[in-house]
């Protein structure tokens, strides 16, 4: 998803998308990812846009930005790093 519409896609016409592909899905968790949150940030989104988000609230929907995935992998790699080339760093 691409909260700051510069794809050329308002989030209304992204988020028709993504509930005309959800029945491709049915009985499966779903990841969506914001991208471009450098430029707008969920928390900045007007109300009425926050009120659409949260159809990702939905049916075990993971909503994540990719912050949150980059720090998720940096720590998954560091713990990694650590178990497996030098164990006795904590």
């Amino acid at each position: 998803m691409d909260i700051s519409e510069q794809c050329g896609h308002t989030l209304e016409e992204q988020i028709e998308l993504f509930n005309g592909i959800k029945p491709l899905f049915a009985n499966k968790a779903l990841l969506v990812i914001l991208n471009k949150i450098d430029v707008l940030r969920p928390d900045e989104l007007s109300e009425e846009k926050k009120e659409m988000m949260k159809v990702f609230d939905q049916e075990g929907n993971i909503l994540l930005d990719l912050h949150n995935i980059a720090v998720l992998y940096h720590v998954a790699v560091q713990s990694t790093y650590f178990t497996t080339v030098d164990p006795g760093n904590p």
